[in-house]
């Protein structure tokens, strides 16, 4: 009996044996209702036996397509996807005898919510979510936060852990285009920009050497300190106190590249419109590599991604008083970090949405978070979309014309005229030729502003909103925040 028994046994492992190694595995992004992006060649892929014939089909056309798996068993093929509409599909993939069924698939907008704990920032905890409940409850939004639950259609017990400035951005998109909107977020509190680029990229790059540099430093530091303690018993009380090195080097995110390989590489390369990006906080101590920095990240995104310079669009860190941290005053390069972002706005197909208006000197997670959001959308909106008439993006620095101790400024982007809310427009400041800066009054007219200082005779310098803490009040005729900028003046 015993014999017959193990024999059954071996039978049953062995009949087992060729559809568990053939068994199909798509990667994590896929699931029932997922959101594929419109009118597009899309990659689906996976995983099986090394060698076998992988059919892919869709249920919106009657296109049958072949791959076979590399020696890896990875495999990938593509679909051309119809026009975005509330049709929802069946993909169908299928290897020797195995076959994946994903349900309820519909086209539409696809954008990747990336960055750090603001991004993050649940929509539960937004200023104002009260009376957006309803709105959550759209089964043509689609929400991918985790692999473990997949694509999901939106209702607010789903999205009210979702990022609140990706819902508010992809409500805002679906509402204009009238199709499904998939949102895929992956922010990390917390996380540095080095930890989203990709480690080869800061390795290549000789502008980011400095950021090699620095943790090879600090990696160095941490060791000696942690071998001194070692040597000493590991007496509680010499433990290494928490220096700028050990802080870093203990964080896992905090590690380069890391989050690119964690994070972003899993998700490539699913088929997307675009990136809205919210970080830069953790890189205010170091403002003037974050330029190059980001420039880097996002050169590095679509690369990796192959589909062009897709559009990137992010968020200008908003107000914050940032106390001294490893005896280092961070908030002098808060002013620095916001103008390296402005600028940024120089590469093709990128965007930046300010938050001068909306921050809390108190706190460096705002709740307002709906703002961003649809700021962040009216920037889609316009670049994206080609709606050329919704402005995207409030005042901007043009010029200014010194005439005596009087300084016209005139700016872009200001629509039917510049407004101040709750008094006068705040944080002019001037300077004359010691460098001292000095509060100035501001007096609106049109898309100008009158600047006078009495302390300041000659000015030869101005700026706006040139402080962490600065929380603004000047706006365009449709309600969009002056952008910070600073200048020197011709005489």
């Amino acid at each position: 009996m015993k014999h017959v028994l193990r024999l059954s046994l071996l039978l049953f492992i062995c009949s087992a044996q060729p559809r568990l190694y053939a068994e199909i595995k798509l990667a994590v992004i896929f699931s029932d209702h997922m959101v594929l992006q419109q009118n597009q060649k899309v990659p689906i892929w996976g995983t099986t036996e090394a060698g076998a014939s992988v059919a892919v089909s869709a249920s919106w056309d009657d296109v049958l397509v072949s791959t076979t798996a590399d020696r890896e068993g990875q495999w990938k093929a593509f679909l051309t996807t119809p026009k975005g509409e509330t049709n929802s599909y069946q993909l169908v993939v299928t290897s020797k005898d195995d076959s994946v069924t994903l349900t309820d698939v519909v086209a539409g907008e696809v954008w990747f919510c990336a960055g750090q704990s603001n991004m993050r920032f649940q929509l539960s905890r937004s200023k104002g979510v009260e009376q957006d409940i309803a709105l959550a409850d759209n089964s043509q939004i689609r929400l991918f936060q985790r692999s473990e639950t997949g694509w999901q259609p939106s209702t607010y017990d789903m999205a009210k852990d979702f990022s609140a400035v990706g819902f508010y951005f992809g409500l805002t998109i679906h509402e204009k285009l009238d199709v499904p909107v998939g949102l895929i977020q992956s922010a990390v509190g917390g996380s540095p920009a080095e930890s989203w680029v990709p480690l080869e990229t800061l390795q290549n790059e000789s502008a980011l050497q400095v950021v090699l540099d620095r943790w090879d430093q600090w990696k160095a530091a941490y060791d000696a300190a942690l071998k001194e303690w070692e040597e000493k018993g590991k007496i509680k009380k010499d433990e290494p106190e928490m220096p700028r090195s050990v802080y870093s080097i203990k964080r896992y995110h905090h590690q380069r590249g890391i989050l690119f390989k964690d994070n972003v590489e899993p998700f490539i390369p699913f088929a997307i419109k675009g990136v809205i990006w919210y970080q830069g906080e953790s890189n205010v101590e170091w403002p003037d590599e974050y330029e190059v920095l980001f420039s880097s990240l996002i050169t590095s995104w679509r690369t990796a991604w192959g589909q062009g310079n897709f559009p990137f669009y992010y968020v200008q860190i908003p107000p914050y008083e940032y106390p001294p941290e490893f005896g280092i005053n961070r908030a002098q390069g808060v002013p620095i970090l916001r103008e390296g972002q402005n600028r940024l706005q120089r590469l093709e197909n990128t965007g930046m949405a300010c938050a001068m208006d909306v921050g809390d000197p108190k706190n460096v997670h705002p709740n307002q978070k709906k703002p961003i959001g649809l700021r962040l959308a009216r920037i889609a909106l316009n670049k994206t979309y080609g709606f050329s008439e919704i402005e995207y993006i409030g005042p901007t620095f043009k010029q200014a014309a010194v005439s005596g101790r009087q300084v016209v400024v005139e700016f872009d982007h200001s629509g039917n005229g510049l407004m101040a809310k709750e008094g006068p427009a705040k944080w002019f400041e001037l300077a004359g030729a010691d460098g001292v800066y000095y509060p100035a009054t501001a007096e609106l007219k049109g898309s100008e502003v009158i600047l006078l200082c009495d302390q300041v005779s000659k000015p030869v310098k101005l700026r706006y909103a040139w402080r962490a803490e600065a929380v603004t009040n000047l706006y365009n005729s449709e309600g969009l925040p002056a952008v910070p900028f600073q200048v020197d003046l011709n005489p």
